[in-house]
């Protein structure tokens, strides 16, 4: 018992942690967190009031597609009724939906591995590209990470067989992001594999769709005549022209696929370490179909360079990622001397990468691109260390 107690201390430590490195990053840097001050954020103030928060909301609220998106909206609404000022509320939702977004992570997963270090796991989900910098505009909307923590819940829950928990997550993320209801494709798969007949693949999958017409009423509930008009101008106008925007131009189309790269590519390398156990497994199919439907939504509705649409589809990979991972770290710290052919091959290519990189935003590249540059570094190295490293 004391040990479990331990575990879990550490597991809520690890998530803490992980958490308020993201908002340290982005806390500092002019990020809705402090409302984009003018260089380095060193006013502790702008953390909890900011001008600029108060009417971010203002504006939400009365838009026609962040209007619909009700849950963070709602507890700001009802934060700033008892006198918590728009930029603490959003701070305080964002953080502890990093909070719990990282604790589920790690127990997923834990999951199928048990001894899973929840540091290294932590760092694994709470450094990747879209979570690192959260609360950049070039990533972030204003709902993201509670969408994450949701529906990182929503997989807890489904894979323990907790049916009213489950239930509740996956309404709750639909509720705080539409964009949820592609978990859809997710759950059609899943289910089939799983199922054995059709009338059970039937009855697990109808309250499902029960829960998404709920949240369709709700949303139109939600509108008024005039945001509903608007809201169909952009649907029209907007929404399925998307695709002519991430096409205008070859930089647009790399800056994108550097974006997924940058989501993905670490994953799956990890994931090759189990590859003949994994792919096979009705979860790894139903999460490839779910990132298969996300990046073709991605790319026709949606500005394909917000790298933050990409990293739930990750989610349902936590208890296939830990177990190699852990494997992989070990390799690292037992690894003896460096290999210059496999580091410099590396860099070399990374570089190139680099190269390449041309962000719309343009600012943004003084950011990412160190990152994103050390990123494929490590990615190419751990691609190479096995093909050119002395035996």
């Amino acid at each position: 018992m004391e040990g479990r107690i331990k575990k879990h201390i550490h597991i809520l430590l690890a998530a803490f942690t992980a958490s308020a490195v993201i908002f340290l990053v982005n806390g500092l840097i002019p990020s809705f967190l402090n409302g984009f001050p003018e260089g380095i954020n060193t006013d502790l103030s702008r953390l909890w009031f900011s001008n600029r928060a108060e009417e971010l909301f203002h504006i939400r609220y009365a838009d026609s597609e962040y209007g619909r998106r009700i849950l963070v909206l709602g507890l700001q609404k009802a934060g700033y009724a008892i006198g918590i000022p728009y930029q603490l509320s959003f701070n305080l939702i964002n953080f502890l939906a990093n909070f719990f977004f990282l604790y589920f992570a790690i127990e997923l997963g834990r999951m199928r591995y048990k001894q899973l270090n929840p540091w290294l796991f932590a760092g694994f989900v709470g450094l990747s590209f879209p979570v690192l910098f959260a609360y950049l505009p070039v990533i972030f909307t204003y709902d993201d990470t509670l969408q994450f923590a949701l529906l990182s819940g929503f997989m807890f829950y489904l894979f323990k067989g907790k049916q009213a928990a489950t239930y509740l997550c996956f309404f709750l993320a639909c509720l705080s992001r539409e964009t949820s209801l592609v978990f859809a494709v997710f759950l059609l798969i899943y289910f089939w594999k799983e199922g054995s007949d059709l009338r059970s693949f039937l009855s697990a999958i109808l309250p499902y769709g029960l829960l998404a017409l709920i949240y369709l009423y709700i949303l139109y509930w939600r509108m008024d005549s005039s945001m509903l008009e608007r809201s169909s101008e952009f649907l029209l106008g907007q929404r399925f022209f998307a695709y002519e925007d991430n096409f205008a131009d070859v930089y647009k189309v790399i800056e994108a696929l550097l974006y997924i790269a940058a989501v993905y590519l670490l994953p799956f390398i990890v994931l090759r370490r189990s590859w003949g156990r994994v792919r096979g497994s009705s979860v790894f199919q139903a999460a490839l179909g779910l990132i298969i439907v996300n990046l073709l939504l991605c790319f026709v509705s949606s500005l394909a360079t917000e790298a933050r649409l990409y990293t739930m589809t990750l989610i349902p990979l936590f208890p296939l990622l830990a177990k190699p991972l852990s494997a992989i770290y070990e390799d690292l710290k037992s690894q003896k001397g460096i290999y210059p052919l496999s580091i410099g091959l590396s860099i070399m290519l990374s570089a190139c990468l680099i190269a390449l990189y041309r962000p719309e935003v343009e600012r943004a590249f003084y950011v990412f691109a160190p990152y994103l540059f050390l990123y494929f570094s490590f990615c190419f190295y751990l691609i190479f260390k096995k093909r050119f490293n002395p035996r």
